[in-house]
């Protein structure tokens, strides 16, 4: 029953701004630190972040038992806890159709079984899923 109201308030929690949404799926792909996380956020959304958008957010998230923190040297390093990761999950969720409206425009049909592909075999100027349906025409 405490794991559950746990589990509740963090699902309560917002997470409202990009910058926000990508620090957790950064930190679904590795461990951070600060500087690391903002300097990948930086090329990745090709803008600007400051500190004050990420370390205020990563508290947060340590309070809430998402993340845990290591030292590496003087460095903090920043790591999704198995909570963190399922709250993570739940926001891809929450939020997949932004990436279906990002991949969609870049989607091909196979020429031969009709399935939607993003990368596929071109053969003959035609687009393919997979190696057998290109050498099945």
């Amino acid at each position: 029953m405490l794991q559950e109201k746990e589990e509740e308030r963090v699902t309560e929690m917002r997470v409202g701004s990009l910058v926000k949404i990508f620090i957790l799926f950064l930190l679904l792909e590795r461990p951070f630190h600060g500087y690391g996380l903002m300097k990948e956020l930086k090329a990745r959304i090709k803008g600007n972040v400051n500190p004050g958008q990420i370390y205020p957010f990563l508290s947060e998230l340590r309070k809430r038992g998402l993340i845990s923190v290591s030292r590496d040297g003087r460095k903090k390093v920043y790591s999704l806890t198995e909570k963190g990761e399922r709250f993570v999950s739940s926001q891809l969720e929450r939020f997949g159709f932004l990436v279906e409206l990002a991949l969609k425009p870049r989607l091909k049909v196979c020429s031969h079984c009709g399935c939607r592909v993003l990368d596929g075999f071109v053969k003959n100027g035609r687009v393919y899923c997979c190696r057998y349906c290109a050498e099945s025409l």
